[in-house]
């Protein structure tokens, strides 16, 4: 399996770098797909995805947000208005991540807020643009940089891209 880095190791630790702030115990989710569908698993146990479930397309896997993150433990916000979503971290020792995706845009904004309030924003482009599915936001998650950005640690597969290991509470900007 090919190793990502921070997208930044300055960029970042997107997600989470919220992660960032601080690891939480926990052990490795996976994302995994066979022919066009897909299951999740983030620590251990299994996400449900209720509405629309993770699909392979164009060789991306699309992973629906709110179910993944929700599982990682972040707060989730619509606005219907400017078809934004936001994913919201809190770090265990105060800090967090905010992650604000605009449907139909290819880019991430990631606020990195550290536990003495310092904030750090960074701008990440996605392989994909953000797309609506029944009625919910999914998340490109294949690649790089969606694997960087979902709020925690993952790396995808090199041969297929079908795979994603995550874990909650950890910096995208450590090595996977």
């Amino acid at each position: 399996m090919r190793r990502y880095g921070a997208m930044s190791k300055a960029v970042l630790t997107l997600l989470l770098a919220i992660g960032l702030a601080v690891p939480a115990p926990g052990g490795a989710g996976i994302v995994s797909a066979a022919g066009s569908a897909a299951n999740a698993v983030v620590d251990g146990k299994p996400v449900a995805f209720a509405e629309a479930a993770p699909v392979i397309q164009a060789g991306r896997m699309l992973v629906p947000a709110r179910a993944l993150l929700e599982a990682m433990g972040a707060r989730m916000a619509w606005d219907p208005d400017a078809r934004i979503v936001t994913a919201t971290l809190q770090a265990a020792q105060g800090g967090g991540t905010a992650l604000l995706l605009k449907i139909g845009s290819p880019y991430v904004q990631r606020t990195v807020t550290d536990a003495t309030g310092k904030a750090s924003v960074y701008v990440v482009k996605l392989d994909v643009a953000a797309q609506l599915a029944v009625g919910q936001h999914d998340d490109p998650a294949a690649g790089e940089r969606g694997a960087d950005r979902t709020c925690a640690r993952m790396a995808a597969g090199d041969e297929d891209r079908r795979h994603l290991a995550a874990r909650r509470g950890r910096s995208a900007g450590d090595d996977v």
